[in-house]
């Protein structure tokens, strides 16, 4: 029992050292985690309306390179299938 409350004292030892620390590293990490959440969704959406546009020249260049793989490479590559 005396353990227990020896590791007790050690931990709150280091919380109160450390938290400042440790509470700037789980912001850190959520903020990390929301950014790359929301490149995530704008990278989607690109992509789900470039499938999705009407055959303007402008699109159809795009639409013919997504065909030929140079825009879904990268995402062949990292998924290890093709869509």
């Amino acid at each position: 029992m005396e353990r227990v409350l020896a590791l007790g004292q050690d931990m709150a030892l280091l919380w109160t050292r450390y938290a400042p620390l440790y509470l700037s590293g789980v912001v850190n990490t959520l903020l990390l985690a929301v950014a790359a959440t929301v490149l995530g969704c704008l990278i989607g959406l690109a992509c789900g309306l470039l499938n999705a546009a009407v055959l303007v020249p402008v699109y159809a260049l795009i639409r013919r390179l997504h065909r030929w793989d140079v825009i879904s490479a990268p995402i062949f590559r990292f998924h290890g299938k093709k869509w």
